[in-house]
């Protein structure tokens, strides 16, 4: 095993599509036609506000909670949604290491909706299914997340286990699905669950849904006047959220879809394999596009983040050789500049792929040179939603309801930045002067209004957070024999660290005693949306696989990244900034991530069963320690060690079950920790890689 590997290993623990009766201008189906995320010949506006009314035509308000996105046919707007008496559901935005399921005993309404693009009214809503989930979401994700499809006259709804539903445009239910139990979640602990994400589309007179799951997952066509199935083809495949794109090229038409273990294409009338292709992200999100007689195909999380450019023309087996980055039928491709949640985006003679922490790098999307890379807005953020275009702009929409203009070409050259109002995690539609974009409470029709506000006063009131993060208590004095209250002090200590140099042992043990020890030095400064502005560690690896010990030294600023590990300075190309959420984010979550969000330990103080055990030393602090089971995995139990004299934490054990069910667990202890170091003004600053000298670290 390489060092490079094991290092990797070591922080990881350690911490055509238009349907036929659609018209042109329509969006309908997710990113619409075709899922390019254009709008040819749309002309929406560069300013408005959600908070003042400025060009907001409408708002309208969307009962429950749901993330997929809306579609527009003619004059009629679709959006899916789940609705259950909670009027608050526990919905977590921005970036963070963990992945935890949200379980929910309470029946929901899985609804489909249906509003005039011109004045926002509800036209008419179905239920189309009634009872509770029977698979959880994602704490940042919903229980209608798979956004509509419709050719003019039908209009999909998918809500994954609870089953695909077929309703004429006037609201008509002319046909249900039921495609079984659809267990969508990590697929190296499938217990974790996080909700469905594949929309479905249609093809002339086929309704076509990819089902990647953690039991069996497939691709299948269905007659779109009776819901009968045409094909079905198995994929050796893990849970995806992706949504199939379908391409006819030289009298063929191609289903291509992503994957981790199996990206490819399907013949549209037959459902066989056309061509494969392996090696990519584990948890797979975006969908492809096409252009320029390419397919384009991102995908990260784990060891890969790649960007795949693929000619229509493949067949067979394309997967790259180990040290390739292109063949026969893989026109270019990237190892480390892919995208984890949003899709790509080709416009023109450009690719444009935006990573979830914010970071979009350009390309010439026939040969693959990056012709820039550059931060959105030139600010952090968190992005799930997919970037749109239209006349000449480009439209990116964080977490928290801002949506940045870009002018599109080889240039990075910002136009402005547009408030929503409310949190927004599904990507807008673009349909003749206006975007419709779906928030977590609302839909919203932005486009001219000529100065006029046209929203009520009482209707434009910001929405509220929902349950994003808990509603603030004023603080009572601490009791130390209630683990909550602790909690809640830490809380409150660890909000107002800003800057922080903290020495760090971490240890496998019981099962996990062979994975060896790690010590670091680690200097975090200014987090916003759960990643540093700068951050910087040096150390040294111990393991019983390597002959000796590995000294590391990494860090960034705000856009920048360098690594190097002693005799492989190739690190460096692959340890980018906007993989910072791979290997660094699971590197702070160890000790140190909970400190730089709002209200940081609000999971620990909501988990199922917190217990106060007593006290401890570590080193020469004197510890509570507490207990915080969150039912999540067998086995699986988070114990911090919290300093009484500061409050602030001093370690955590991650206890667990390896995968052949052995107890385990990871120790990290901060042997020293400075609140205020001194810092000189360019300790941050990415070195050359011919500069960079790290040596070991000795941990008292």
């Amino acid at each position: 095993m390489s060092v490079l590997a094991l290092f990797s290993r070591y922080l990881v623990s350690f911490c055509c599509l238009l349907p036929n009766l659609a018209i042109a201008g329509d969006w309908p189906s997710f990113r619409g036609p075709q899922a390019s995320g254009i709008a040819k010949g749309a002309t929406p506006p560069l300013t408005w506000n959600g908070e003042t009314g400025e060009n907001i035509r409408w708002k309208t308000a969307i009962p429950g909670l749901g993330h997929s996105s809306p579609i527009v046919v003619g004059d009629l707007v679709f959006v899916t949604g789940a609705k259950s008496d909670n009027a608050t559901p526990y919905l977590r935005v921005g970036l963070y290491g963990e992945s935890p399921d949200h379980p929910e005993d309470e029946v929901f309404e899985y609804k489909l909706y249906c509003f005039s693009k011109t004045s926002g009214k509800l036209l008419w809503e179905r239920t189309a299914h009634q009872g509770k989930p029977q698979v959880k979401r994602h704490i940042k994700s919903s229980h209608a997340n798979p956004t509509a499809a419709s050719n003019g006259k039908q209009v999909l709804a998918f809500f994954g286990s609870e089953g695909l539903y077929c309703y004429s445009t006037e609201g008509k239910l002319l046909w249900s699905k039921d495609l079984g139990y659809l267990n969508s979640g990590a697929f190296n602990a499938p217990e974790i669950q996080w909700g469905f994400g594949n929309s479905p589309i249609i093809y002339k007179d086929m309704a076509i849904v990819l089902c990647d799951v953690n039991n069996q997952s497939f691709i299948t066509a269905l007659n779109l006047a009776t819901g009968e199935e045409v094909w079905r083809t198995n994929r050796d495949e893990n849970a995806t959220w992706c949504t199939p794109t379908v391409v006819e090229h030289k009298g063929q038409t191609q289903v291509i879809v992503n994957g981790f273990k199996h990206i490819g294409a399907y013949d549209v009338q037959t459902g066989a394999e056309i061509w494969n292709l392996k090696g990519g992200g584990d948890v797979p999100v975006p969908t492809a596009v096409v252009a320029h007689d390419m397919a384009y195909i991102t995908n990260a999380h784990g060891r890969m983040r790649p960007i795949y450019a693929i000619s229509l023309d493949a067949r067979g087996d394309i997967s790259l050789q180990e040290g390739q980055t292109s063949n026969q039928y893989v026109r270019w491709s990237h190892p480390r500049n892919g995208a984890y949640m949003p899709s790509p985006l080709v416009y023109g003679d450009y690719l444009y792929v935006a990573n979830n922490v914010g970071v979009l790098t350009c390309c010439n999307a026939r040969t693959g040179e990056v012709v820039y890379r550059a931060r959105i807005a030139g600010r952090r953020g968190s992005y799930s939603a997919s970037p749109v275009a239209a006349d000449g702009k480009l439209y990116f929409t964080d977490e928290e309801g801002d949506i940045h203009i870009l002018e599109a070409g080889p240039k990075y050259k910002y136009l402005g930045t547009n408030p929503i109002g409310g949190l927004c995690l599904a990507t807008p539609a673009i349909v003749d002067d206006m975007l419709i974009v779906r928030s977590s409470r609302h839909l919203y029709g932005i486009g001219d209004t000529h100065g006029k506000i046209l929203v009520k006063a009482s209707e434009k009131k910001e929405e509220p957070v929902v349950a994003a993060h808990a509603p603030k208590v004023p603080l009572e004095a601490l009791d130390p024999t209630d683990p909550i209250s602790i909690l809640k002090h830490v809380d409150a200590a660890a909000t107002k660290v800003d800057l922080v140099r903290y020495k760090v042992k971490v240890k496998g043990e019981k099962a996990a005693a062979s994975r060896g020890s790690m010590e670091m030095t680690i200097t975090l400064q200014g987090f916003q949306q759960g990643l540093p502005k700068y951050f910087a560690a040096n150390g040294t690896l111990v393991d019983p696989d390597m002959d000796k010990p590995v000294v590391f030294s990494i860090g960034s600023d705000s856009l920048q990244f360098y690594g190097i590990i002693e005799g492989e300075k190739q690190l460096h190309q692959e340890l980018e900034f906007g993989v910072i959420g791979d290997l660094i984010g699971p590197l702070r979550q160890g000790i140190f991530a909970e400190f730089y969000r709002e209200e940081p330990f609000l999971d620990e103080i909501n988990a199922p069963k917190v217990e106060l055990t007593g006290s401890e030393r570590l080193g020469a602090e004197d510890c509570w320690v507490i207990n915080v089971d969150f039912a999540q995995r067998p086995g699986r139990l988070t114990t911090w060690y919290i300093a009484k004299n500061d409050l602030l934490p001093r370690g955590r054990r991650d206890a667990f079950l390896n995968r052949d069910g052995q107890p385990a667990a990871m120790f990290k202890v901060i042997t020293q920790l400075d609140l205020s170091p001194a810092l000189n003004s360019d300790w941050y600053a990415a070195p050359k890689m011919q500069d960079i000298t790290p040596e070991p670290i000795k941990i008292p």
